[in-house]
């Protein structure tokens, strides 16, 4: 997974569940995602879907997120023995300057 916040990347489920750690530090607990744009693209064994996502307001505990941000995520699958895996997850969010 690439994450705006350090680290850059993880590679693994453990390194995958501590990023939560450090968006429950800085994110109220029972923070809301609401959808605002998907598009999904499949074949028959990789398919990736990008979406344009807000988290909800008064999620974080930084003022300037008052209002919730938006963020993009990204997601690439592969199907193993017919199931369908996370293979690549990104997110990002708005350049500012």
């Amino acid at each position: 997974m690439f994450d705006p916040p350090p680290p850059l990347q993880c590679k693994g489920i453990e390194a995958y569940e501590r990023t939560w750690d450090l968006l429950f530090r800085y994110h109220k607990s029972g923070t809301a995602f609401d959808i605002q744009e998907l598009s999904v693209t499949a074949g028959q064994d990789v398919a990736f879907a990008v979406a344009i996502m807000r988290s909800g307001p008064d999620s974080s505990s930084n003022p300037a997120g008052k209002g919730g941000f938006l963020f993009r995520l990204t997601v690439g699958l592969r199907k193993f023995d017919g199931d369908w895996r996370i293979a690549h997850e990104h997110h990002s969010v708005p350049a500012t300057g």
